[in-house]
């Protein structure tokens, strides 16, 4: 198992179930990442788990390099979503910027989702998940049926069973979300 950099402190946290609070990082400067863990049962699962491991945090240097030394903001928000993506072993993940004119969320960088999808109609701010810019992230456990979805006929048709939608501030300004999407429901 690598071992992490001594100069900046990572504290990984798992989780399996999505509507859980996580505590915030402590006050020495931490960064929290979620890792999704599963408990392995024979030597075979644990020697998958421990690759797996290994990708996640292959991963997360590959994400964390793009974002510290591109200048491309395209770039950068493509590596975020295929990483997060990736490192979670999920059906895909799309960060959205928010279009204060029209409150509609724009589509800025995607991956694992289909065009079709992604194509569906526009994305009111104001309909589809709003809760999630003003409150904070919120889960979305049965993205069928659940009515703060705008679109969930189309979650249905792209395999969707669940939603995390996160927003996106810079200075406290909300800019849009991050949204992952799971095909197995949470």
């Amino acid at each position: 198992k690598a071992e992490l950099p001594q100069k900046k402190v990572v504290r990984l946290f798992s989780f399996s179930d999505m509507n859980r609070s996580v505590s915030n990082p402590g006050d020495r400067g931490e960064q929290m990442i979620a890792v999704k863990r599963i408990q392995p049962i024979t030597a075979g699962e644990q020697k998958e788990e421990a690759m797996k491991e290994q990708l996640n945090y292959e991963t997360f240097l590959k994400v964390a390099n793009t974002i510290s030394h591109s200048k491309e903001p395209e770039e950068v928000a493509l590596m975020t979503v295929e990483g997060i993506k990736t490192a979670l072993d999920i059906k895909g993940c799309a960060l959205f910027l928010h279009n204060p004119v029209t409150d509609e969320l724009k589509v800025a960088a995607s991956y694992g989702l289909s065009d079709e999808y992604l194509n569906k109609g526009p994305l009111s701010a104001l309909h589809s998940i709003a809760e999630s810019l003003e409150d904070g992230p919120v889960a979305i456990s049965d993205a069928i049926n659940d009515p703060r979805l705008q679109y969930p006929e189309e979650a249905r048709k792209e395999g969707i069973s669940s939603i995390l939608s996160v927003p996106i501030q810079v200075n406290q300004k909300t800019m849009g979300a991050l949204r992952v999407y799971t095909s197995e429901p949470w």
